[in-house]
């Protein structure tokens, strides 16, 4: 894995070294650069394939296509092949020089072609384009300012915080309410005005200073009917391909292993053909649904070279760190365990990691959509439903305070409604909330408060048109930035086997009926792989890896968020109501948390989710764009 960075008519060699230092990170072995009058390609090598001769920016034979590249393709040795019976000459051995290749032979469509995780910039001198890709899921990120006819790119948002045209410290107030609504800020506008994001599977094109964006791939999300052993069988075959093909590596490799399906599956499958595997467990300490003994096990049956790491309390004065290396705003707690456990992983030589990333996305493995399904059939049951109803009704009104009651009463009125039922179970603060947290001003024509009815008109059932819609703005803009940056931040190539291209294609044709059947999730998930992990395995109850937020909240990290509620600052005064804000830090003794949340490990989080998406905007703000040390507020001691 790699940073890229560069500007299309602006060579400005001061700002470049800026932009390059500011993705270091990302590429800590090697830097280059090529300009012309035109374009500044600028990159960070992490060193992961042809050690000796893969420096970028990497051309062509006659020095009129560049490209600086961050990411893997995966297949890159038979296009090379293909390629070669074309009479193209390589000079090196790395997948970089497979794309300039591939573009000089097929042009844009070359893109398709690509198999694997990448964003890259090429600058065609022939034509005099440039042109900016990202791969089909967007695993791999890309950014980019236009200010009149120039145009700046770069691997990470804060890399382009001081180019031309962009207001750092003006936020895009639809996406400010968006990241409080899921936690992040879906493409291609950015939380900063002046910055875009390349959405997945499109590529932008800039020629005699005009800017066009494309799309080269789509997600085919249609359901058709399936034998399931046939199914089954063809699972497991393209799960193992993408297995094998992600083994491709000049240096150590790992698997971070949660003790699940997932994480196992991929650990037995790259025991097939690798010997000596590295795999890491984490834990947090005291928490009663340690996977660390499951994880234990699969290492022990397949003989890895295995870790483990527990979360100490003492680590949470990590957190603004933590949140100025995400480099987006995007509040996923999670975030805290993979960074230790990735800082432990380059702390013994690795340098590329298999994640389980992706998986419940294309397998089905999120019981909330279960649960939507639930309420949905309670609209069949209409004396049942007018009962549960007016208790829910008559809670809400006794205690006006406990505003998660009344959502709870507004979910459950509206479980007939595709997007507000979603909406209502699984945003962090739900529009009523929005509205009294930024203001009413806040929810003017956002369309993204209707996440699935674009979906369902297309004629997907409720469950498929759910799963379609999380391999969007969840996918790219949550899970897998986190999983990024947090790999990034410790110079760690991740990959991904479960969002190979094909076994993804494959996937979305899957009915959801055959992945979860008898409520059973990723049912043929398991068919598939029941010869090659342990009954135990096979058989053990699913178990989010979820980070215990609620246990979090002690009296000191309590006392930093009421110290940030209420200081003077540019968020308080301009976006939140500071009064709401502080009524959440008393959540503790309000009847849902106290006879209802706190009983169940997910339902516990609800208000504590709260607090740390607010938290997190603050941190981000401060470290992120107004370049603070925010290390102070959190001090030496332990803080619950």
């Amino acid at each position: 894995m790699c940073g890229i960075f560069g500007a299309y008519r602006c060579i400005d060699a001061r700002l470049m070294q800026q932009m390059s230092q500011a993705l270091r990170h990302r590429g800590p072995d090697d830097e280059g650069a090529f300009h012309d009058d035109e374009v500044w390609l600028g990159h960070r090598r992490l060193s992961i394939i042809d050690l000796t001769t893969g420096r970028q920016p990497i051309c062509n034979e006659d020095k009129r296509i560049w490209t600086v590249y961050n990411g893997e393709i995966y297949n890159y040795l038979e296009l090379k092949q293909e390629l070669a019976s074309f009479g193209h000459r390589f000079a090196t051995g790395t997948d970089t020089e497979v794309i300039v290749h591939a573009y000089e032979q097929w042009g844009v469509t070359a893109f398709t072609r690509f198999n694997g995780i990448f964003a890259f910039a090429l600058w065609d001198a022939r034509q005099q384009r440039l042109f900016l890709v990202r791969d089909r899921l967007g695993v791999k990120p890309l950014y980019y300012a236009q200010y009149g006819n120039k145009l700046f790119f770069a691997s990470e948002l804060a890399a382009l915080l001081n180019c031309p045209g962009v207001d750092r410290e003006r936020l895009v107030r639809g996406k400010l309410s968006e990241f409080m609504v899921f936690r992040h800020a879906s493409g291609p506008q950015t939380i900063v005005e002046g910055i875009r994001k390349l959405l997945p599977g499109t590529y932008l094109a800039v020629h005699d200073g005009a800017v066009s964006v494309a799309r080269y791939w789509t997600l085919g999300y249609r359901p058709t009917p399936m034998d399931e052993h046939e199914a089954a069988d063809a699972l497991l075959g393209l799960l193992r391909k993408a297995v094998h093909s992600q083994l491709m590596a000049d240096v150590p490799l790992g698997v971070l292993l949660s003790g699940g399906l997932d994480s196992g599956a991929i650990v037995a499958l790259a025991s097939e053909s690798s010997r000596g595997l590295h795999t890491f467990s984490i834990e947090f300490a005291g928490d009663r649904l340690s996977e660390l003994s499951s994880a234990r096990k699969i290492a022990n049956r397949f003989g890895t070279q295995h870790r483990e790491l527990t979360v100490q309390p003492a680590d949470l004065s990590l957190i603004p760190e933590i949140i100025r290396c995400n480099d987006e705003p995007v509040a996923g707690p999670s975030s805290l365990a993979y960074y230790l456990m990735l800082e432990k992983i380059r702390a013994c030589g690795i340098k590329v990691v298999l994640l389980g990333h992706g998986a419940d996305e294309i397998l089905g493995g999120y019981e909330h959509v279960k649960m939507l399904l639930r309420l949905r059939r309670l609209g069949a049951l209409p004396s049942l439903g007018r009962f549960a109803g007016l208790c829910l009704w008559g809670l809400a009104r006794a205690f006006p305070q406990d505003e998660c009651l009344a959502r709870m009463h507004r979910l459950f009125t509206r479980r007939n409604d595709p997007d507000r039922s979603y909406v209502g179970l699984y945003a962090v603060f739900d529009p009523e909330e929005i509205s009294r947290l930024l203001g009413p001003e806040a929810l003017d024509a956002e369309d993204y408060l209707r996440p699935i009815s674009e979906h369902t008109t297309r004629g997907l059932g409720y469950a498929d048109a759910v799963s379609a819609y999380e391999f969007g703005p969840w996918l790219s803009d949550d899970l897998l930035l986190r999983m990024d940056r947090m790999c990034m931040a410790h110079s760690i190539e991740g990959r991904v086997p479960f969002l190979d291209n094909d076994l993804v294609a494959f996937c979305c044709r899957v009915p959801y009926d055959l992945k979860v059947r008898g409520g059973i999730e990723k049912y043929l998930f398991k068919q598939a792989v029941r010869d090659v992990l342990p009954v135990e395995t096979l058989n053990r109850p699913k178990q989010r890896f979820t980070t215990p937020l609620d246990q979090f909240f002690g009296p000191r990290l309590m006392r930093i968020c009421k110290t940030l509620f209420e200081e003077k600052n540019f968020l308080n005064e301009e976006y939140f109501d500071k009064k709401f804000l502080l009524g959440l830090l008393d959540f503790a003794r309000y009847p849902s948390y106290r006879f209802i949340l706190k009983r169940n490990r997910l339902l516990a989080q609800y208000y504590s989710r709260q607090i740390w998406t607010v938290l997190t905007m603050h941190l981000w703000y401060k470290t992120v764009v107004q370049g603070d040390d925010c290390s102070g507020l959190f001090g030496e001691e332990d803080l619950p």
